[in-house]
């Protein structure tokens, strides 16, 4: 490492710095990083070049300590320059494959059996967000009469997530009515997306023959009925154990605001939309979190496709002491596999 340019020995020393950190979570001294690193620079050199990185706001000292450790631009330039993937092991491989091979009857179920898996993995809070209904193309809808006043209406998406409503009536619904909507919704509309729906049987009932106008107003009627966009999916959150037995979350007054934040959802559940958004992986850290509940925490996340089209995103939320190349490399694997195993329910 002597033989290295001064700009390489500042960024291996970071390296090795954010190394030890995330695995100690004690500030880190010159001497520790000579002595695991097995470093031919003295102690004198290493701490050098560390109070240079603390000088450019990329390492800092914790109170009085005589070690260091990362701030959170820190671990960005880590993240951005630094990182490389390392390779999955033949464990962690098979326990992701396997969410692809595994008999499964439902989408959601699938889902939460993928965050339960990668917290395992990464002794992490693993999050999946399943696909946004409004973005889903129909496969079929079911009209099903319960009693004479009363039909079950059953959404099918192609991404095999299935959703259902009880419609109410004052008159009596006709059996072979119902049978010539549904019929008619599944030719019309098979393939669109739902969030178009309700546009495209406007803009049909505005150009129907008279012979074919009381249709299209009772599919409109039937569509408008169900709510189907009033309902979203859910964002799945497990293993907020791992993340509470970090030292970063054991104090109670400083764990309140995480679990505030788990609890509502929908913070975790906005990043994971921004993800898909990205289509690619993306990491963020600390501070750059806009829910302060998160600020001390980092979120790793990539979006995974059913088929062509990006349909919702995986991520793993830590503390920003976290070993984002393993875990990178973990959501990436998984959102490839969560892809596959989605396939199995497209119609």
């Amino acid at each position: 490492m002597d033989t290295l340019s001064a700009a390489s020995r500042r960024n291996k020393i970071l390296e090795f710095t954010i190394q030890t950190y995330v695995e100690t979570a004690v500030p880190v001294g010159s001497h520790e990083v000579c002595r695991r690193f097995h470093l031919r620079l003295s102690p004198a050199t290493v701490r050098n070049v560390m109070g240079d990185l603390e000088d450019d706001k990329l390492l800092t000292h914790p109170h009085t300590s005589a070690g260091r450790i990362p701030t959170a631009r820190g671990y960005r330039y880590y993240v951005d320059l630094l990182m490389a993937a390392p390779v999955l092991t033949d464990a962690e491989r098979r326990a992701l494959a396997a969410l692809s091979g595994q008999p499964a009857d439902d989408p959601l179920e699938l889902l939460r059996e993928a965050a339960q898996v990668l917290a395992v993995l990464t002794g992490q809070t693993a999050t999946v967000l399943a696909p946004r209904l409004r973005q889903s193309a129909l496969h079929r809808i079911d009209l099903i009469p319960v009693n004479a006043h009363r039909v079950l209406e059953l959404v099918m998406t192609r991404d095999g997530l299935l959703q259902h409503t009880y419609l109410e009536f004052e008159e009596t619904v006709d059996a072979e009515e119902l049978t010539r909507v549904a019929r008619f919704l599944n030719e019309e509309l098979s393939g669109q997306r739902l969030c178009d729906i309700h546009e495209r049987l406007q803009q049909t009932l505005m150009d129907a023959t008279n012979a074919f106008g009381h249709l299209y107003k009772r599919a409109q009627e039937f569509w408008s009925l169900g709510g189907f966009l009033e309902t979203e999916l859910p964002v799945f959150i497990e293993g907020v154990s791992h993340l509470l037995l970090q030292p970063e979350f054991r104090d109670a007054a400083q764990s309140r605001p995480l679990l505030e934040a788990l609890e509502r959802r929908q913070p975790l559940a906005d990043l994971l939309e921004e993800t898909m958004t990205h289509g690619r992986r993306r990491t963020v850290i600390g501070s750059e979190h806009a829910p302060p509940g998160l600020a001390r925490c980092s979120l790793v996340s990539a979006p995974y496709r059913v088929g062509h089209r990006l349909a919702g995103a995986v991520g793993v939320l830590g503390p920003t002491r976290m070993d984002y190349a393993r875990i990178a490399s973990l959501v990436e694997q998984a959102a490839e596999q969560i892809g596959r195993a989605m396939e199995r329910f497209v119609g």
